[in-house]
């Protein structure tokens, strides 16, 4: 029991802090961690067909070494039965609409060629789950714990997954348009906005996974030319009827759902989990 003999609660409080402090630097070292070990394996010394496997891998193991049981809630996957069934029906209606955008609207303009395979979409859904694990459960939630005010700390996060893709493009020699940007951000605070709602990234990886389950096992040209990753990524994320779609989504999520959020969160609900 804490003794304390000046105002009520403050020898407690200074008993605290320092226990709060080094449980932040914790799930820090532990989000940077497992960033290292989602994207820099997986990204560049080893390309080979099992790299995204062998990154998911890799997070869990990295993350139970760190936090032992708690790892799973950090990593987002402690998910309700319930809302994993919903969850999945989100996926089927989302990945109806992806086809339509990035097979029907798209073909529109571009030259599309869909290669859809089960090798490709088992690659996609380990790569989505690296991203989800990493960059919407951990980071997120240590992004909370930091900078406390829900809508920042969801925002601020939009903002590291949209320049985290203009620079990995910047660096294959694609500079990023505005547009492209906005819409990348713009699902980044869809699915931040889902994860601190909900305290899981069922939802966040289904949208995610329904998107890019057609878009990256598509083939996309123009005039007979094959288009390089960043170039269609200006020209598909970057169309203005795609990026203003995605605003309206972003803007409809982020006011429905983060005003049933105290402004002002230390914690969500894998983040309590978690300690």
């Amino acid at each position: 029991m804490c003794q304390n003999r000046g105002l009520p609660g403050e020898g407690c409080r200074h008993v605290r802090e320092p226990v709060a402090l080094a449980r932040s630097a914790i799930r820090l070292a532990s989000a940077v961690t497992l960033a290292v070990v989602a994207y820099v394996p997986t990204y560049f010394p080893y390309v080979g067909p099992w790299r995204f496997q062998l990154g998911t891998v890799a997070i869990i193991a990295a993350a139970s070494v760190i936090l032992g049981t708690r790892a799973i809630s950090l990593l987002g996957l402690k998910v309700p039965v319930r809302e994993l069934g919903i969850a999945l029906v989100v996926f089927l209606v989302a990945w109806w609409s992806a086809r339509w955008i990035l097979v029907d609207y798209v073909s529109s303009y571009l030259e599309v060629d869909p290669r859809n395979s089960l090798p490709a979409l088992v690659q996609q859904t380990f790569q989505v789950l690296n991203d989800e694990m990493v960059m919407r459960a951990a980071l997120m939630t240590v992004c909370l714990r930091f900078v406390q005010r829900t809508a920042w700390a969801v925002v601020s996060m939009a903002a590291v997954f949209a320049l985290g893709h203009v620079a990995l493009y910047g660096w294959l020699g694609t500079a990023m348009h505005l547009s492209t940007v906005i819409t990348l951000f713009s699902f980044g605070v869809v699915a931040n906005t889902l994860f601190v709602r909900f305290g899981h990234i069922a939802y966040p990886f289904a949208l995610h996974l329904a998107w890019n389950s057609h878009r990256f096992s598509t083939s996309y040209a123009l005039d007979g030319t094959r288009l390089s990753p960043g170039q269609a990524f200006n020209l598909i994320e970057g169309n203005p009827a795609i990026t203003s779609g995605s605003v309206v989504v972003m803007l409809l999520v982020f006011s429905l759902f983060l005003r049933t959020i105290p402004p002002e969160v230390t914690t969500c609900k894998t983040l309590s989990h978690a300690r």
